[in-house]
Formats: C-alpha cells, structure tokens, sequence
C-alpha cells in the first residue's frame, strides 16, 4: 500500500505525462469547449422558457402551418445536371 502523499505525487506524474500526450490535451480542449457552449446555449433558452412561446402559439401569428401554410407547399426540385450550369 502506498501513503497518501505518494499517492498524490504518482498522481501529479501521471497528470504530467497526459498533459505530453496531443490526444489527452485535443480531449480536454473539446471538454472545455462544450462546457462554454453549452453555458451559452443554457443562458439563452432561460428568455424562452419565462416567455412561454410555444410552436403552436407561433402559428397563430401566422408564420408556421396552419390553413394558408398548406397553399405554400415546396415545389418539387429539380436534380442537378451539369448540362445546367452556367458558364
């Protein structure tokens, strides 16, 4: 068995060469980045969820679905061929 300080200095080591391997610094750069993202998309649903606004709630503005929303139904798209292209 090994004594608490030991453990602690075998600790640090190991810390020490992780932090020499590309893969362990990539890893902990991506960690980092979530956790930011992730901090900025929270603060930006919080105005959304004091406001109440609802998918359905937007159709009654008249912007998503309801009976003219069927009128506006996408046009078929026409696949590429190069014959179209302009030169």
């Amino acid at each position: 068995m090994h004594t608490v300080a030991q453990l602690k200095q075998l600790r640090e080591k190991l810390l020490e060469e992780l932090l020499q391997i590309p893969q362990y610094r990539a890893l902990k750069a991506m960690e980092r980045f979530i956790g930011e993202m992730s901090a900025i998309y929270e603060n930006m649903s919080d105005p959304l969820e004091s406001d109440k606004e609802t998918p359905t709630s937007y159709s009654s503005h008249g912007k998503v679905g309801g009976a003219d929303g069927a009128a506006h139904a996408p046009s078929k798209v026409a696949s590429y061929l190069p014959t179209h292209r302009v030169a």
